[in-house]
C-alpha cells in the first residue's frame, strides 16, 4: 500500500488488513482499517459486514444496527444466509468468527 497508496483496489488490502486484526482480537485496529476500506469504497458489502461484526464485538449494537440497515438488499442479509454464502470464501475460523461477531451486532438468525 505504500508502493501505490493510490491503487483503485486498496480497499480490499484495507479490508484484508481489518479481516486479521479481527482475527487476533484486535477489534478497535481492526474497525480502523474497515473504516479506511469504506472511506474509499462506502458501498463494499464484505466491508460493511465485517464492520457490523467488530461492532458487536465492540458492544456497540446500536450503531451497528444503522449499518445492518445497509444489508436489506444484500442476499447474505442474515445469519444463516451469510453462513451458506461465506463457506464459499473464507475458511472455516474466519467463517465463524465473523458470523459471531453478526450475531453479537443483532443480526437476523433467519
Amino acid at each position: 500500500m505504500r508502493l501505490s497508496p493510490l491503487d483503485p483496489l486498496g480497499y480490499q488490502f484495507k479490508l484484508a488488513l481489518g479481516y486479521g486484526l479481527m482475527l487476533t482480537g484486535s477489534y478497535v485496529e481492526a474497525l480502523e482499517w474497515v473504516d479506511q476500506s469504506l472511506h474509499d469504497r462506502s458501498t463494499f458489502p464484505p466491508a460493511i459486514r465485517v464492520k457490523i461484526a467488530l461492532l458487536g464485538y465492540l458492544g456497540r449494537c446500536e450503531e451497528a444496527g444503522r449499518w445492518i440497515s445497509l444489508l436489506k438488499e444484500d442476499p447474505a442479509r442474515t445469519i444463516a444466509s451469510y453462513i451458506i454464502f461465506g463457506t464459499k470464501f473464507l475458511s472455516p475460523r474466519t467463517l465463524g468468527v465473523l458470523v459471531e461477531g453478526l450475531r453479537r451486532a443483532g443480526v437476523v438468525e433467519e
